[in-house]
């Protein structure tokens, strides 16, 4: 007779990795709780961006040492976007849905800002080089914000605590 496979095995791959890394982010103190998400969804969306780009470039070893680092910039940049979130959200709690919004387009800023100043700074990137380019990062950050939020506010109204 066969074993009925556990949940992690029926759900797949990704299911599987942040079931074993939720309670280690449950169990961590307050304050580190919001950076180490931020590091695990960076590296979560770079793992899933990054595997469709490694398989749908051309076999090179110097695309699989890109996409480790690019793994090391998007964890640290959700880390420091949680950093930022711990502060901001004091601050623009009181404002409610205002707030929510405000916090949303800070963190989006936070996170397209972090990434570009190391690409810039560490990698010798030109992507910041005018005035528009500033701009467009600050309105993809926004929107990123704004999506965000959204989806922050679909889960509150979904499964109310």
């Amino acid at each position: 007779m066969a074993e009925r496979p556990d949940r992690a095995s029926r759900d797949g791959w990704l299911t599987s990795l942040f079931l074993r890394i939720a309670p280690v982010i449950q169990r961590a103190p307050r304050w580190l709780k919001a950076p180490l998400i931020g590091a695990a969804g960076g590296i979560i969306v770079t793992v899933l961006r990054g595997s469709i780009l490694l398989v749908s470039s051309p076999a090179n070893p110097k695309n699989f040492g890109l996409f480790l680092l690019a793994l090391v910039v998007a964890g640290g940049a959700g880390a420091v976007t949680g950093v930022v979130f711990n502060i901001v959200r004091i601050i623009l709690r009181r404002l409610s849905f205002f707030g929510d919004i405000l916090t949303g387009v800070t963190l989006g800023w936070t996170f397209i800002l972090v990434v570009l100043l190391q690409a810039k700074f560490f990698f010798g990137d030109d992507l910041l080089a005018t005035a528009g380019d500033w701009r467009v990062s600050f309105y993809i950050g926004a929107g990123l914000g704004l999506v965000g939020t959204i989806l922050y506010w679909y889960d509150c109204w979904r499964y109310p605590s």
